[in-house]
């Protein structure tokens, strides 16, 4: 069964908050699901037929992750959404000022090294 839940954090939280679910889907999409897919794969080459035809619940589960994770980017779309018409007032279409641009930036580099470094660390240790 799946909740919604509500969080509350400061505005200024909140590209923060939308890296750091965005590289917990981008994981799922990266090192769960080609998983999920290879045992696919797997019991649709099998001879055995009872094997086989478990591709049948596996597509299944896998469709059901697939909408889990569309879910949850549609969440953070939404978040962003809202945190920009927080921002800029659709009547004017301004431009954030370039100081809060050029933090967003910096902030931005920094997680991507983080999420670089953590890649490359895992990448030796497999």
């Amino acid at each position: 069964m799946k909740v919604k839940i509500t969080k509350t954090i400061d505005d200024n939280e909140i590209p923060a908050e939308v890296r750091r679910m965005l590289d917990q889907y981008k994981n799922t999409l990266m090192y769960t699901m080609p998983d999920h897919m290879s045992a696919i794969v797997r019991a649709s080459l099998s001879t055995d037929g009872a094997e086989f035809f478990t591709v049948i619940d596996l597509l299944h589960k896998f469709r059901e992750e697939l909408a889990s994770l569309d879910e949850n980017l549609n969440e953070v779309q939404n978040v962003l959404v809202g945190y920009k018409n927080a921002l800029i007032s659709p009547e004017s279409e301004q431009q954030p000022d370039q100081e809060w641009l050029d933090k967003e930036e910096a902030e931005y580099e920094k997680f991507m090294a983080q999420v670089s470094d953590t890649e490359e660390v895992e990448d030796e240790e497999g």
